[in-house]
């Protein structure tokens, strides 16, 4: 059901998508408020050596997912303004970049010695696209 405000025609769908920029931009500030929280404790204890003890800390794919989340919400309340066929390529692109940032980074903590291939990665991401974009 359609619920037209101002110049907005579907109104509450955009709103539903509020959801995904709030809860986008609260888990970049958990994970940057973790990490500062990780800073502060070896600043504090200079004798501990980080290498030394378990995984290396990473940060980059918490915040790329915190922003994909994000821009998910973005993405997708422009495509229920104007639904088209090129909005709705926004929308599902970073549904899929989600998808894929999760997939490292389970694959990352299940093997911590193992690094992913970055441009394997976003090469797969790309070609996926590309059969989105030409409906296959």
């Amino acid at each position: 059901c359609k619920k037209p405000i101002g110049y907005v025609r579907d109104f509450n769908h955009v709103f539903s998508n509020l959801g995904y920029c709030v809860f986008g931009l609260l888990f970049m500030c958990i994970v940057l408020f973790k990490k500062l929280k990780y800073e502060s404790f070896l600043a504090e204890n200079a004798n501990i050596d980080k290498e030394d003890y378990g995984v290396p800390t990473q940060y980059g794919l918490y915040f790329a997912m915190g922003l994909s989340l994000f821009m998910e919400g973005v993405m997708s309340s422009s495509y229920h303004v104007c639904p088209t066929n090129v909005t709705f390529q926004f929308d599902t692109t970073f549904m899929y970049l989600l998808a894929v940032l999760m997939f490292m980074k389970l694959y990352q903590v299940r093997h911590a010695d193992v690094s992913g291939n970055a441009i394997g990665v976003f090469f797969g991401l790309g070609v996926a696209l590309l059969l989105e974009t030409i409906s296959i």
